[in-house]
């Protein structure tokens, strides 16, 4: 589950099996087994961190006791929850449950999960980020490997990047149509693209850091089982519908945060 302005990467020890449909009960246990919820909420701790970092560069400071309220009921984790749900639903369609629950309630699915989300909340410590990726690069070792194919085998850094990048864009649109930038969408996707190999680089050190902390308890042998299950293709729809998930997710929280910025900056009441 490591992505940084998308969400996914979560794969499982799967076998074949013939497919079934999402039954919204067996959703909601994967869900419950995945920990989302705690997934949900530390992603809400980064945004408003992001938010109060955007206010700070663009409100006076007499206008950010206001923006923090607006942020704070922007950033809901019930909303936010119910919209990864739909789509997640809505990507494992037809996919069998079972073995991705079977996996992901077993110890070593409980440690990789675990692993991901007290990571992810460390790193809401800047300075808890900057130690993880300046110990970068870690040397080349079977734990190290593994993790490099697991980057590879669900491409996080690409499917980063394409996240970002349309947060982005959701991000001047919103900001456009409240009035606040004046490009044309053909202005706002070449000053995005001109930003791409940046995002990546950045996108690229972050997952690193991130994933050689969040796994540094797991056995070698555990990640390399990860790595091999997250190209089953119930690992992949898995993954794909997360990614889809926290997406749209994302891209819909962004615009609307354009908005809200654009109507502070022109002095309107929220």
């Amino acid at each position: 589950m490591i992505a940084r302005l998308a969400f996914g990467a979560v794969t499982a020890l799967l076998v074949w099996a013939a497919p079934l449909r999402a039954e919204p009960a067996r959703l909601d246990d994967l869900i419950s087994a995945l920990r989302l919820p705690e997934m949900v909420a530390i992603m809400r701790a980064e945004a408003l961190a992001q938010a109060e970092d955007l206010g700070a560069d663009m409100l006076p400071t007499s206008g950010m006791a206001a923006w923090r309220g607006v942020a704070d009921r922007l950033y809901d984790v019930d909303p936010m929850l119910a919209a990864v749900r739909k789509d997640l639903g809505a990507g494992l369609d037809g996919v069998d449950l079972d073995p991705l629950l079977r996996f992901f309630t077993s110890d070593t699915g409980q440690q990789v999960i675990g692993g991901e989300l007290a990571t992810r909340r460390a790193f809401l410590d800047p300075a808890v980020e900057a130690a993880a990726r300046d110990s970068l690069p870690v040397p080349e070792d079977a734990r190290s490997k593994a993790v490099e194919d697991f980057i590879a085998a669900n491409d996080l850094i690409e499917m980063n990047v394409s996240g970002g990048l349309t947060a982005s864009l959701r991000f001047y649109q919103g900001l456009a149509q409240g009035g606040q930038l004046d490009m044309t969408e053909a202005e706002m996707l070449d000053d995005i693209w001109a930003r791409e190999d940046e995002t990546r680089t950045e996108s690229a050190a972050w997952v690193r850091a991130l994933l050689t902390m969040a796994y540094r308890d797991v056995p070698v042998d555990g990640l390399r089982a990860y790595v091999d299950a997250s190209l089953t293709p119930e690992g992949q729809a898995l993954n794909l519908a997360l990614f889809a998930g926290f997406d749209r997710m994302y891209g819909d929280l962004n615009h609307a945060l354009g908005l809200a910025l654009a109507s502070r900056m022109a002095g309107d009441d929220l």
